[in-house]
Order: C-alpha cells, then sequence, then structure tokens
C-alpha cells in the first residue's frame, strides 16, 4: 500500500467510528464488559480516538519537534501490540494506526476479558487496516509476549499495562536483541497554588480525577494545594463530591459507577486503611458503596494531611481518590511531588517559577496550565505518548549497550526509520 492508501485506510477508521449504529454498539458492548461508565467510555472509546487517528501521519504543533518526514519514512518491519483492557481504543488510534501508516506487518493481543465488545473491536480493525493479524482467541498475555520476544520475525513490541509486571521481561527482552515500548500507570499531580483561581481548579479537580470513574491512568490522583487555601479547596471540593450521583454505568447521568476490579476495590481500602493509621483524616467517603445486581463502588474519597510515606501517594490508586498534600513554598513542593515513581501528565494552576515549570515539563508528558487532559483545549495532546521513570520507557540496544530510554515520544517514529 502506498502512504495516500493507508492515510485513506485511516480515514475510513474514523468514519465507521462517527458511524452512530456501530459506535452505540461498541460503547453499549463495552460497559457491559467492562462496568465502565457509559458516558465516559463515548470519550475514551470514540470521540478521542477519532481526534488522535486525524493526528497521524499529520504534521501539526504536537508532531512538529519529533523530527518526523513523511517522505523519508520507512517501517520498522513486524510490530507486536499488546493492548490494554481500559481505553483500547486510544492504544489502538495511537499504536497500531501509528504502525499501519508507517508500512509496518502488525499483530495485536485485545484483551482476553472482552466477551461482548471483542467482535466490534476486530470489525474495526479488521475492515479499515487490511493485514492487521490478531493473536487467536484465548491466548493468554504472558503466552503472546513470550512469542513475539522470542520470535526473530518481530522488530519491535509496544506493551500497555502494569510496570511491576513488565519488568519480569526485561532481560528476556535483552537477550533476544527486541525493541519494548511500554505505556504503564500515573499518578498525575494537580499543583493549586494560592493564586489560583480555586473554581476553576476545584471543577477540573472533580472532572479529571473522576475520568473513568477514577480508573484511568490518565486521572488525577494527587493534589498538592497551598497550605494558604487548603481548607478553602478541600470544602469547595467535597461540595462538588457529595452532589455527584451513583449508579449504574449504562445511565449516561451516573457520576460514581461500580469499580471494576475486585482486586482494584481492595487496593482502595488498604489504602484508606494505610493512610489513616500514618495520620491522614478521610474528609468524605472512604468506603465501598453496594451499587445494585451485586456490583460494588467507591464513595469518592477526599484524604487530608497526606505524605509522601503513604501507599495513596505513591501507588495507583484507579478509583476516585482525592489525597491531599500542603505546602508552602516550591521548594517543598517539588520534593513532595518528586517522590514518586511515574510521571505522565501534570496541571498547575496559578503562578510558578520558570525552573519549577521547567522541571515538570522535564519529568512529565505533558504539563498543562490551569487545565488537564481532559479540557477541550487539549484534545490533540494525546497524539504524545511516553511517560517519565514507571510510567512509559523503551527498551533497546544502542550500539553494544541495552539502555533504558525515558522521556515523551511519538509512536509514529518510534515504529519507523527513515531513510537518510
Amino acid at each position: 500500500m502506498q502512504k495516500r492508501d493507508r492515510l485513506d485506510a485511516l480515514r475510513k477508521l474514523v468514519c465507521q467510528l462517527e458511524d452512530e449504529s456501530f459506535s452505540k454498539a461498541l460503547v453499549d458492548s463495552y460497559v457491559e464488559d467492562t462496568d465502565f461508565l457509559r458516558k465516559d467510555v463515548i470519550t475514551r472509546e470514540i470521540r478521542s480516538p477519532i481526534d488522535i487517528v486525524g493526528q497521524v501521519g499529520v504534521q501539526s504543533e504536537y508532531t512538529a519537534g519529533y523530527n518526523i518526514d513523511l517522505e523519508r519514512m520507512r517501517p520498522l518491519g513486524k510490530v507486536a501490540i499488546l493492548l490494554p483492557y481500559n481505553g483500547i481504543n486510544i492504544p489502538v488510534a495511537k499504536a497500531v494506526c501509528s504502525s499501519f501508516f508507517a508500512g509496518n506487518q502488525t499483530i495485536i493481543r485485545l484483551p482476553g476479558k472482552l466477551k461482548k465488545s471483542d467482535r466490534y473491536y476486530r470489525q474495526l480493525i479488521s475492515s479499515c487496516l487490511p493485514g492487521v493479524e490478531f493473536a487467536p482467541l484465548g491466548q493468554p498475555a504472558e503466552d503472546f509476549l513470550n512469542r513475539c520476544i522470542e520470535s526473530t520475525d518481530i522488530g519491535a513490541i509496544v506493551v500497555y499495562g502494569d510496570d511491576k509486571w513488565i519488568w519480569g521481561y526485561k532481560n528476556k527482552f535483552r537477550q533476544h536483541y527486541k525493541k519494548m515500548i511500554f505505556e504503564g500507570p500515573g499518578k498525575d499531580p494537580q499543583v493549586v497554588m494560592k493564586d489560583a483561581d480555586l473554581e476553576k481548579a476545584v471543577a477540573d479537580a472533580v472532572t479529571c480525577g473522576m475520568l473513568n470513574g477514577g480508573q484511568s491512568c490518565s486521572a488525577i490522583e494527587r493534589y498538592f494545594v497551598h497550605r494558604d487555601i487548603e481548607k478553602e479547596f478541600i470544602g469547595r471540593l467535597v461540595d462538588r463530591l457529595n452532589r455527584l450521583k451513583a449508579g449504574y454505568a449504562e445511565d449516561e447521568e451516573t457520576e460514581v459507577g461500580p469499580i471494576s476490579s475486585p482486586t482494584v476495590l481492595g487496593r482502595m481500602i488498604e489504602q484508606v486503611q494505610d493512610a489513616r493509621q500514618k495520620g491522614a483524616t478521610v474528609v468524605c467517603g472512604g468506603m465501598p458503596i453496594e451499587i445494585g445486581m451485586g456490583k460494588m463502588g467507591f464513595r469518592p474519597t477526599v484524604i487530608q494531611g497526606c505524605t509522601t510515606a503513604m501507599q495513596v501517594i505513591q501507588q495507583e490508586t484507579f478509583g476516585p481518590f482525592f489525597p491531599i498534600l500542603s505546602f508552602s513554598s516550591e521548594a517543598e513542593l517539588i520534593s513532595k511531588v518528586d517522590d514518586c515513581a511515574y510521571g505522565l501528565n501534570a496541571s498547575i494552576y496559578g503562578e510558578t517559577s520558570n525552573w519549577f515549570n521547567k522541571y515538570m515539563d522535564n519529568n512529565h508528558r505533558n504539563l498543562y496550565f490551569n487545565s488537564t487532559v481532559t479540557s477541550p483545549v487539549n484534545r490533540y495532546s494525546r497524539i504524545i505518548d511516553g511517560g517519565f521513570r514507571n510510567s512509559g520507557f523503551v527498551w533497546e540496544w544502542e550500539d553494544s549497550s541495552f539502555i533504558q530510554r525515558e522521556g515523551k515520544r511519538l509512536l509514529l517514529k518510534e515504529l519507523s526509520v527513515t531513510v537518510i
């Protein structure tokens, strides 16, 4: 296929997602499979992927710094992609579409937990992206990954998943001279300075903190609030959270829905207990709630007096938690923000110094001012992938060294080569 044909294929995929009948069937079945909120599924499986696909293979303000020459771009070879259970079409848009547009042979593994929606993801990809292969139905993720690492045909593997899980494969990637691109968890911070617009900061905290019910790697999970405004910030936050409606995932008015994983629910309970034992105060929430039909959710939970020694600050929560860490100076702030194993997005409200902004920008995929990843003004920024520390990295051989590379990246560049 020529580049123009591949670009036409991407446009066809966008048209398929825009088709009302198809998108409704995909959304309905995915909500049934996952118990994720319907309104969030529409955004994450339909609207955001449409925005992202429209950026693939296009020079824009977000892609300009990656030095991609579309005329000299050539395929890397064969690429394998291990897709996540949460937010499938965003990685399809970023990874699968980028690999396809670069001209690679591509094989993907869809999550095994999909019972109703699997057929729609297969239909979307196979009808729009000719040549993309699928792993056999029922093949475990571990078996797929091991076979791809051992395959001499595959040049690179993109993995979406848990950072603790992927570390066990590092030596195998090294031994097989295989490139691995990892996209993992987040623990995104919101910084609220004393001169911030509190109404906007609180509104955005709720919107982004409750992204997919908190069950998203891009949801805000740490809240750094200046001591002078901490009391007012928490008061406004609690007031908003207490007005959220709990209910079934299928109801488009539901704002607090089921927690999709019993493991995540158990981790949330442990994080609350740990925070209390270490001196924090649960201002609201702090307990599971019964949604109905045997499904459990969790009350949006605000925890005041948090420290970096607490599990709720160090571990990804993946739920509607709002742990508050107070600070009085930028020096104190930076030491607390830095004490974390993850680095995806960050949001700053109010005035901060240039050196602080530079630090945040150099340690997060995207840095937003008075906005978040969910703000409409930032809708196209999601084409950027990567991260810092355990949120995202690349393993590859460079000359005679096997290296780990962190930072922002564009998958189209990672999954192609440039002919000089």
